[in-house]
């Protein structure tokens, strides 16, 4: 009786967790003789009553088509390059949608365009659960990123600060990207404006009516 997923570990819907004797609790399905997740979430295994449950995980970016997201590329391959967008499911750059002209695959390297370690704006052009996430940067201010500031928060505050982003753009005059995985950018010429924005976001997101107190974003220079 097999476990292909151990307690405490992160399940996908559709993901097998188990086989055997096991019964399906809350968050799983039983088909046969194996047991499925059926939403993101936390894998929980009652070894006493031989019950598998999947604790719904919120906090988990899941992309959506139109989505625009800030990416790391993580990974360069022949064809394509994989981006970690900060969800269980890594983002796929084909080379159709990330270079304007046709290329010999035999000859090139893609890391010549984009190698590991570049930051990239995104838009999400495909998703299903069934497959990974299928990126574009061939649409007006998407590509890669050269340089500014990088933050991450929960992908859940972006969409509540976004009014608040924008009016902090217009005021500092800097260039404030913000992605649905919960990554932002800060590009400005001017990086004392960089560390004034980092500041302002800060206090922002750590306003009681957003997160806990003393929560501190993750931040880096791109560049």
């Amino acid at each position: 009786m097999p476990i292909y997923i151990p307690r405490g570990k992160l399940a996908i819907p559709g993901d097998i967790i188990a086989e055997g004797a096991f019964k399906s609790g809350s968050g799983t399905y039983r088909i046969n003789n194996r047991v499925y997740s059926a939403h993101i979430g936390i894998v929980d295994i009652d070894r006493e009553n031989r019950m598998i449950s999947v604790k719904a995980l919120k906090s988990v970016y899941v992309p959506k088509k139109g989505d625009i997201v800030i990416g790391k590329v993580v990974e360069v391959g022949i064809t394509s390059w994989i981006v970690d967008i900060a969800s269980p499911w890594p983002g796929v750059l084909q080379i159709g949608e990330a270079l304007s002209r046709p290329i010999d695959i035999s000859k090139a390297d893609l890391k010549k365009y984009l190698n590991i370690g570049d930051i990239i704006v995104a838009k999400i052009i495909e998703f299903d659960l069934t497959r990974d996430p299928l990126l574009t940067v061939k649409e007006s201010k998407l590509g890669i990123v050269k340089e500014g500031a990088l933050l991450e928060f929960p992908f859940y505050y972006i969409e509540k600060i976004s009014a608040k982003l924008h009016e902090l753009s217009r005021k500092l005059q800097c260039n404030v990207i913000q992605g649905a995985n919960g990554r932002i950018v800060i590009v400005s010429k001017n990086k004392d404006v960089e560390v004034e924005a980092i500041k302002t976001i800060s206090r922002i997101i750590s306003a009681p009516s957003y997160i806990r107190k003393g929560f501190k974003p993750k931040k880096k220079y791109v560049r």
